[in-house]
């Protein structure tokens, strides 16, 4: 599937109830988002929600994002890509240090060129350092920066496209959405990641609380804080947070934050 510049994702985790999942991925296609991310969270499998995806849609991109290649390996990923007969043509696997600390930088690298050769697919580094968005600007298809006001997103996309290569990379912006409603899961969420030292230590760089990168309120508000994200990234990934786990209620971001 060919890049396409200033879209919109749609993105869960993989670990909501599974009957959520083929219905979202539907309604996120229908709505016209380029891509549908599940993100491959601790006890969860974002592959096998990618298969139930899959079996319900015909065009959207599916993107995983991101496994930890310190619990993975991308032979392991590879496999388990194959066993779900997933659309290669389709798919996006985002991948990550997760928590090593030294050798991160390598870990990736080998794990790009180890899951392209493999399995054919597009490979997305998710990253918050300067040095691992350099490294997915030269070597993988595309970028996944989260957790960034769009002000301070412009140098981590330099910094990514600063490299001579043929095809240019696809900058991903992930955006935690909420509707006013889910506005106290969304704080409880966003403290959880401030409390983390690298992100405490993002978040310092940057001068802005957690909460202020993401797009929460009205329908109104949501559509302007993700149109300000449009701008600076190729794709922004509306990731829904809701205080119930229904379908209603994603739905109801899903449709707040749709393409216009």
């Amino acid at each position: 599937m060919e890049l396409s510049t200033n879209q919109r994702g749609f993105g869960v985790a993989a670990a909501i109830p599974a009957e959520l999942i083929a219905p979202l991925a539907k309604a996120a296609e229908q709505a016209g988002y380029s891509t549908f991310w599940v993100n491959d969270t601790p006890g969860s499998d974002g592959i096998q929600a990618l298969q139930l995806a899959a079996a319900e849609t015909s065009n959207i991109r599916l993107a995983v994002g991101v496994i930890p290649l310190d619990r993975r390996s991308p032979a392991a990923i590879a496999k388990r890509v194959q066993k779900a007969n997933l659309p290669i043509e389709r798919l996006v696997i985002g991948i990550g240090a997760g928590g090593a600390q030294m050798g991160s930088l390598d870990l990736v690298e080998r794990g790009i060129v180890e899951i392209q050769e493999l399995t054919g697919s597009r490979v997305a580094v998710g990253a918050l350092g300067m040095k691992m968005i350099g490294l997915a600007g030269e070597l993988a298809a595309g970028v996944i920066l989260n957790w960034l006001t769009p002000q301070w997103a412009k140098q981590s996309v330099e910094v990514a496209r600063g490299f001579d290569r043929p095809e240019p990379i696809e900058i991903i912006g992930y955006v935690r959405t909420a509707l006013e409603e889910s506005r106290t899961r969304l704080e409880l969420e966003a403290d959880r990641y401030a409390s983390f030292p690298a992100y405490a230590s993002h978040f310092r760089r940057m001068g802005v609380p957690a909460i202020e990168t993401c797009a929460t309120g009205s329908s109104e508000l949501i559509a302007t804080s993700l149109t300000a994200s449009d701008a600076v990234f190729d794709e922004t990934v509306v990731r829904a947070i809701v205080v119930a786990e229904t379908l209603d209620s994603y739905l109801a971001v899903l449709h707040a934050g749709r393409p216009a």
